[in-house]
């Protein structure tokens, strides 16, 4: 988490005006992810409980305007492709 502080404070040059708000739901949700690992590992939670965790952690990604657009498509020959189709090649 510290490199990732560290990497989003050098003097890059920003296009995207939410990726601050972006940037601390990544932290928030991943450290949500985290945190429900480290009780599972403890305390053996429920799959309704690491279920509800994983719905937060979705949550929070959500309401911190975390979305894919696109991804790469390896079996594909690497071809990016987008996340929701519009129907038209």
């Amino acid at each position: 988490m510290v490199a990732a502080v560290v990497a989003f404070a050098l003097p890059i040059e920003r296009t995207d005006p939410k990726e601050t708000v972006r940037f601390i739901g990544l932290l928030l949700g991943g450290s949500v992810m985290m945190l429900v690992g480290f009780l599972d590992d403890w305390m053996d939670l429920s799959p309704l409980k690491i279920y509800l965790g994983q719905l937060m952690a979705g949550a929070i990604s959500v309401l911190f305007l975390i979305f894919i657009e696109t991804f790469n498509n390896p079996p594909h020959g690497g071809r990016w492709c987008r996340a929701f189709p519009t129907g038209s090649r």
